[in-house]
């Protein structure tokens, strides 16, 4: 049904989907509820609209190296000893 790779699974869109399917699970049968939550997972990140909302609600990345922006404490108290250094304020 989706060409959508699965490794995109969202934590937290997963969870907003068991809840909209908790109504449904005494009543359905499984292959019915997971034919559902397909469609529900599809729709949500195809649509313009949803898929902006669940990228503000996705938790921002953690970035472990970067050329321009200091990652840890010590990298951040390096970048400031050379601006220093760079500045003539050793």
């Amino acid at each position: 049904m989706s060409d959508l790779p699965q490794a995109q699974a969202d934590p937290h869109l997963e969870a907003a989907i068991d809840d909209a399917l908790d109504a449904y699970r005494e009543a359905l049968p499984p292959a019915l509820l997971a034919a559902m939550a397909a469609l529900l997972r599809e729709e949500l990140a195809r649509h313009p609209v949803c898929a902006r909302l669940l990228r503000q609600l996705a938790p921002p990345p953690v970035v472990a190296q970067s050329a321009d922006v200091a990652c840890n404490e010590e990298a951040a108290e390096k970048d400031v000893r050379d601006t220093r250094h760079r500045r003539g304020r050793v």
